[in-house]
């Protein structure tokens, strides 16, 4: 299996991360650490959509590309 990374930092803490690859599958769910980062293993390469939510707000961002055996920072 391919293990490509994608880690973010965030600036405000959202809570909840929701990765869904662009090409189907099923979405990956994670939850930021205290200092507002979070890191999720094994996603095939492609392109994804990355939500980040709370209870009262979203962020969305479309067409983050992971390349195969990449570490992708999210800013």
């Amino acid at each position: 299996m391919i293990n490509p990374q994608l880690y973010y930092s965030l600036v405000q803490q959202f809570g909840r991360v929701t990765i869904q690859n662009e090409g189907g599958g099923e979405p990956q769910t994670a939850f930021t650490e205290a200092d507002g980062t979070y890191k999720v293993t094994e996603l095939l390469p492609g392109n994804y959509t990355i939500t980040f939510a709370d209870d009262t707000a979203k962020l969305t961002l479309k067409h983050i590309h992971v390349g195969a055996n990449d570490t992708v920072p999210v800013f």
